[in-house]
């Protein structure tokens, strides 16, 4: 995991952003932690792909995405709203996807990562 840089957003959705752990062509994705503690993945997708409707499907029937379970209407609704959200309202209960980050062992990485980056601080070896 990489640290946020100064361009980063710190929180998302009411989501605390703490690193990044990864940028690829789709977008970034950002490690961070809810209000009520569950640590989280969160991506968010490159402006210039938002508008496309086959990455917003691609994304939305994603099985590891949060709100899994909603049905075919909830999606249907969903996508109504991405297509003219002044004028149509998200499905009820709706959040924005996002995935869950609970691998014990990205978690056990990272923290090494930055204790080593902070004794190395610590030293004056900036």
């Amino acid at each position: 995991m990489d640290p946020l840089k100064p361009t980063d957003p710190r929180a998302l959705g009411g989501i605390e952003l703490h690193g990044v752990l990864g940028e690829g062509g789709m977008g970034k994705v950002y490690y961070g932690v809810t209000p009520d503690a569950v640590r989280v993945a969160v991506k968010v997708i490159h402006a210039h792909l938002a508008d496309r409707r086959d990455i917003r499907a691609r994304i939305a029937a994603n099985h590891n995405a949060y709100g899994y379970g909603q049905t075919k209407a909830h999606y249907v609704q969903f996508v109504k709203h991405l297509d003219d959200p002044l004028s149509v309202a998200p499905p009820g209960g709706y959040e924005a996807p996002f995935y869950k980050a609970d691998r014990e062992s990205e978690y056990r990485q990272a923290h090494a990562v930055f204790s080593e980056r902070l004794r190395h601080a610590k030293e004056g070896g900036r």
